[in-house]
């Protein structure tokens, strides 16, 4: 049985006996490929609040789904290591990628690096932002400064991608 969570449902509570966080975290993120999206209720607050189910690259890209969608950037380890990004070449919409196909290029003040998609599938939406100015990547880069979204096409490649605590390990 598939378990897809909804905003009125408080998975998690400060009360004696409630499910243990990281548990129900790992739990959600399980079913993320499948649709839904994860939510978490923080014990001490009264406000829900969206938490990402986020898996990475070797080659330090980041992804989170929401019903099949995937949006990628680059880790805030890869910001550092390249520094001030400076120019960003994004993908063309609808777009057709194989996974770790180079997707995008990103220039910094030290060098320039390709992107590789995480997953295979559709690009179906480009960080209008970018376009303009890179600082979102600069300052934000595991969260404003998102490069594109993508429609998987193979949801078993999610499987394949680093979670949190094995791409910690490979950076350290």
């Amino acid at each position: 049985m598939k378990y897809i969570p909804n905003e009125s449902q408080n998975l998690v509570s400060g009360k004696a006996g409630a499910l243990d966080l990281q548990s129900t975290k790992q739990a959600m993120c399980e079913h993320m490929v499948d649709g839904g999206g994860c939510k978490d209720e923080d014990a001490g607050a009264a406000r829900n609040q969206i938490f990402r189910c986020v898996r990475y690259t070797e080659s330090h890209e980041w992804i989170t789904l929401d019903e099949g969608i995937g949006t990628v950037g680059i880790t805030d380890h890869a910001q550092r290591e390249l520094g001030e990004i400076v120019y960003v070449e994004l993908p063309a919409l609808g777009k057709k990628v194989k996974a770790g196909e180079e997707i995008a290029v990103l220039e910094s003040t030290k060098a320039a690096a390709d992107i590789y998609a995480p997953v295979s599938g559709e690009i179906v939406a480009i960080n209008q932002i970018l376009s303009d100015s890179t600082q979102a990547i600069n300052q934000s880069a595991e969260n404003q400064g998102w490069l594109f979204k993508i429609q998987l096409s193979d949801a078993s490649e999610w499987e394949t991608l680093l979670d949190a605590a094995q791409y910690q390990e490979k950076i350290q």
